[in-house]
């Protein structure tokens, strides 16, 4: 779940059950890690965050240091929501990837 905290009180402003925030996955608001430059930052802070969304399973053996196996019907893909209030700015379905289900490589 993604959800959206107000500073002030500590009081929940809206909330996204069907996404995750991957912040080592994704680009953070407000940091810059090698590899892309964060255009979410700004004066007044944070302009975009990206969420990721999958759905179907994944089976994963711990013991066995490979991907997990997904179902037939595992999808994947990405939201750009506006931090302040949740909303959806824009969406992308990568579809059946298995690469990004299994977090193997990044978007």
């Amino acid at each position: 779940m993604i959800a959206g905290i107000r500073i002030s009180d500590g009081a929940t402003v809206w909330r996204d059950s069907g996404a995750t925030y991957f912040c080592t996955y994704l680009p953070c608001p407000g940091s810059s890690p090698a590899g892309y430059i964060d255009a979410a930052n700004s004066a007044t802070g944070a302009a975009i965050g990206v969420g990721l969304i999958a759905t179907g399973t994944a089976t994963v053996n711990p013991n066995v240091a490979t991907s997990s196996v997904l179902s037939a019907n595992a999808t994947i893909g990405f939201e750009g929501f506006a931090p302040s209030t949740g909303r959806i700015l824009w969406r992308y379905a990568a579809g059946h990837d298995a690469a990004l289900l299994n977090l193997d490589l990044p978007p």
